[in-house]
């Protein structure tokens, strides 16, 4: 097993979905799409303790191989206990050379609640 493996949790995709309420509203739901698992750490830099002491969400790096696709503002849940992020980067920015003997890409998310 190697060290990524180690911070490995199950996570699902989460797909917002909107229908008419009947009075010129729309109803928003969520629901469950594909599950993967990413290696998720929280940052200790120090954007991540300014954020935290102006009661902003802590900022969170996720790698994932690269044959999964987190675009900017995509939300996902970790299953163990019901997190819920939304990515805040671009991920073609840090993504391993395709020469490389490993493959993977990282993206920045934060903690989010849908709503």
């Amino acid at each position: 097993m190697s060290l990524i493996d180690a911070f490995r949790s199950p996570c699902v995709m989460r797909v917002k979905t909107s229908t008419p309420d009947g009075e010129g509203g729309a109803t928003t739901a969520w629901a469950d799409g594909k599950t993967f698992s990413p290696a998720i750490v929280k940052d200790s830099d120090t954007d991540s303790v300014i954020a935290e002491s102006e009661q902003v969400s802590c900022t969170y790096t996720a790698t994932v191989g690269k044959d999964v696709d987190l675009p900017y503002h995509s939300v996902f849940k970790r299953i163990s206990d019901g997190k819920v992020f939304r990515v805040v980067s671009d991920q073609a920015d840090t993504q391993s050379p395709d020469c490389a003997t490993f493959s993977f890409k990282q993206v920045k998310a934060t903690e989010w609640e849908e709503t």
